[in-house]
């Protein structure tokens, strides 16, 4: 479904300002004065991506993840999950998403620095198209920009049950149980809104099996999808941070690869079994399974023997841990 012009315009703008993007020609936001006086706005729900939510501790209440500080202290505790148990949902901590990252590191290499990203497109959808944003889990009559928040470390399944409960709060709380969205997803949210799309809120990959055919279950719920840098067949990226770890800025302190390693999200991101992922010189296919454990030991052991300050056993526990989170088929 084709998405109104005048939209698209918006987010690329909003995309572009906080990046230093230089000679790019914005249009005015008086030109779409009539679009904001007729007050015909499709609600959206912005979906972030990966790194986009703030966390926080439940027990400590410092934030983990989304300031300064975080990246740059040593927190009581990380951002690793457990592996220790077979069904992912189980593996839990004590972090909780909470809110949006205004700014994100995105469109920049890593620790090259970040830009005002999202509260860039929120403001740009604010100020000149009038939407009232939105951005807890209580809505009232006359917001239209519902900003979804989420543990990006989780599995997308996870999300997207979240999203159906989000979904069905905004209806609730605006007495419209017929309420139609416009889904705005960046990155890794992309892949979150499609899975939402085929099969709502429903958990059908733990137990291994994936239906042939999409239900299509979030579809009713939707007008429309955006999708801005969503990587539909995965990406490498993904393998560098699972091996190399990440730092979030030149000062911020290095999550090391063990830490990537336990997040499933990071391995949703990877590219789909069967994809043409590793070229040779020549340009032949080399084949190499990014879902079998002994291909991450062939990739880089001496970094591995390098940075493995784990007993023997917690090794062993991530190998099989990974065994068991080849996709069962295409979602």
């Amino acid at each position: 479904m084709r998405s109104p012009p005048w939209l698209m315009l918006l987010l690329l703008a909003a995309a572009c300002a906080g990046t230093g993007t230089e000679g790019l020609v914005v249009t005015p936001a008086a030109e779409f004065r009539p679009e904001r006086a007729a007050r015909a706005r499709e609600p959206v729900i912005l979906i972030p991506g990966t790194l986009g939510s703030r966390l926080y501790n439940l027990d400590t209440g410092e934030i983990a993840w989304g300031n300064f500080a975080a990246t740059v202290s040593q927190l009581s505790d990380d951002l690793e999950l457990p592996i220790d148990r077979p069904r992912v949902s189980d593996n839990v901590d004590r972090l909780r998403a909470y809110r949006v990252l205004d700014r994100a590191e995105i469109l920049l290499k890593e620790g090259s620095g970040e830009v005002r990203f999202y509260a860039e497109i929120i403001d740009h959808l604010s100020a000149t198209l009038g939407y009232r944003p939105a951005f807890g889990r209580r809505f009232f009559p006359g917001q239209d920009l519902f900003v979804f928040f989420y543990d990006w470390r989780r599995s997308n399944v996870e999300a997207a049950a979240q999203l159906a409960e989000f979904i069905a709060s905004i209806r609730r709380d605006l007495g419209d149980p017929n309420l139609k969205f416009t889904l705005l997803a960046v990155s890794n949210g992309g892949l979150i809104a499609r899975y939402y799309l085929r099969y709502g809120g429903a958990d059908v990959v733990s137990d291994g099996a994936v239906p042939a055919a999409a239900a299509g279950a979030g579809a009713r719920d939707v007008r429309r999808l955006i999708c801005l840098g969503t990587p539909h067949r995965g990406t490498i990226d993904a393998l560098s941070l699972i091996h190399d770890g990440y730092a979030p800025n030149v000062l911020a302190r290095r999550y090391p690869p063990a830490t990537i390693f336990s997040m499933p999200a990071a391995f949703e991101l990877l590219p789909e079994p069967g994809e043409r992922t590793f070229v040779g010189s020549g340009g032949e296919d080399v084949p190499m399974d990014l879902w079998d454990p002994a291909c991450h030991r062939n990739l880089r052991p001496e970094r591995v023997r390098r940075r493995r300050t784990e007993s023997p056993s917690r090794t062993r526990l991530r190998w099989r841990w990974l065994a068991r989170r080849r996709p069962p088929g295409p979602v």
